[in-house]
């Protein structure tokens, strides 16, 4: 069955019901099949099925605004990187499965921040999983002994920080080790360690870790640093 097919079945199926449709604008942009943009124009104009999908402001303005009262817009902010984070661990067995590898219980945390600090021009949680992705890729290549291309991960099956700095590093462009040890990442673990060892006190620990990660840092002579206690 071809694409189009396949969608002409989906929007007969979910009748009288919703249909979702993730990156809804490339079904009705000026490169799409036109069949394709016909099927979903006409669910949006019919309301039948009721299309829900995702898209960017620039993606809404350019492709989807033309459809008129046919659109309802509910805006949904980024996810911070405390919200990301528990996205990761939440589809951290998932990816695992995929990839046929571990994820140490540190990476998603990192994942979080590296991406929001340097992956910026995509939204949370979405940069975050790309990074996860890429990363966790990265690590399974470097178990296989029959690729021509050889990742410079250590081919232990398991991601860790580092292999996360060398994902990022593929993406941006910036060197893993101009990456590494920024005040972000040194504090991206602090909540879960701090939990591990304040038992059954983890809301004391989590302000603890907030009040650590946002406290000033005045001036770089220790002597005269201010602290969070």
């Amino acid at each position: 069955m071809t694409g189009t097919g396949a969608l002409a079945v989906g929007v007969r199926q979910a009748s009288g019901g919703a249909l979702f449709l993730s990156d809804v604008a490339r079904f009705v942009s000026r490169t799409t099949n036109p069949q394709v943009d016909k099927i979903v124009r006409k669910a949006f104009l019919d309301k039948d099925p009721i299309v829900i999908g995702s898209a960017t402001d620039a993606e809404y303005n350019e492709t989807l605004a033309s459809l008129g009262s046919g659109v309802h817009v509910l805006r949904v902010p980024p996810a911070t990187v405390e919200e990301t984070t528990a996205i990761l661990n939440t589809i951290k067995p998932k990816i695992e499965t995929e990839y046929a590898i571990s994820i140490a219980s540190g990476s998603p945390s990192t994942i979080a921040v590296m991406a929001a600090r340097y992956l910026s021009t995509t939204a949370l949680p979405e940069a975050a999983v790309q990074l996860m992705h890429r990363a966790c890729a990265l690590v399974r290549m470097s178990t296989q002994t029959d690729l021509a291309y050889k990742p410079d991960a250590q081919p232990d099956e398991t991601l860790d920080p580092d292999d996360v700095m060398l994902a990022l590093s593929q993406l941006t462009g910036i060197p893993a080790n101009k990456l590494g040890e920024d005040e972000r990442t040194k504090y991206a673990q602090m909540d879960e360690s701090i939990k591990s060892r304040i038992i059954g006190q983890d809301e004391v620990g989590a302000a603890s870790s907030r009040a650590c990660q946002t406290a000033p840092d005045s001036s770089t002579d220790d002597k005269q640093r201010e602290g969070t206690v």
